[in-house]
């Protein structure tokens, strides 16, 4: 389950907040940081999808044999 935060322009949202100060201590290129920071949350977004997509298989798999022995 995925969890949506809204952010408007200006509003100093707890996560606005503590994104200014890592973003604050970053020394060269910033964009690069980003950039390598979105690529390892994307990363990290897929690997959850195929973890969530097996134990469904798993879960889908275990009701079968349930059935069989039941």
């Amino acid at each position: 389950m995925k969890t949506r935060i809204t952010l408007y322009a200006g509003d100093r949202t707890e996560l606005d907040i503590r994104f200014q100060k890592v973003i604050q201590k970053v020394k060269g290129n910033r964009s690069e940081f980003i950039k390598r920071a979105v690529v390892e949350y994307c990363r990290i977004e897929e690997e959850q999808s195929e973890i969530e997509e097996l134990r469904r298989r798993v879960e889908e798999l275990e009701r079968m044999i349930a059935e069989k022995k039941g």
